[in-house]
């Protein structure tokens, strides 16, 4: 099974070139499908809130905050249609040396 898993990657993903091409619907919610009445939601899969990073990464989750500008309120610049309100929109913030210095003792 294992080895067939490659094949069905490059038969389903596979360029004329050689490359491989891909693409996601991010407007829908986890465990949405299309046409099952689900609300769409812009950016659905590429935005976070402050809980769902903690409940993930539990203790874990201070660096991660700090490292893709993870904030309490969320980190929307601009939401005209306020489809992020209180989300994150995940950014390297940070870097890790900075944030080392920060958290350790």
């Amino acid at each position: 099974m294992a080895e067939d898993a490659p094949c069905s990657a490059s038969r389903a993903t596979g360029g004329r070139g050689g490359g491989f091409h891909s693409a996601g619907d991010d407007g829908l919610p986890p465990g949405a499908r299309a046409g099952d009445g689900a609300r769409s939601r812009e950016g659905a899969f590429y935005v976070w809130g402050l809980d769902e990073v903690r409940a993930r990464l539990g203790e874990s989750s201070r660096a991660f905050e700090l490292r893709y500008g993870v904030l309490p309120g969320g980190n929307a610049p601009f939401d005209p249609q306020q489809e992020f309100d209180g989300l994150n929109i995940l950014y390297t913030a940070r870097s890790i040396s900075d944030i080392a210095r920060e958290t350790s003792g």
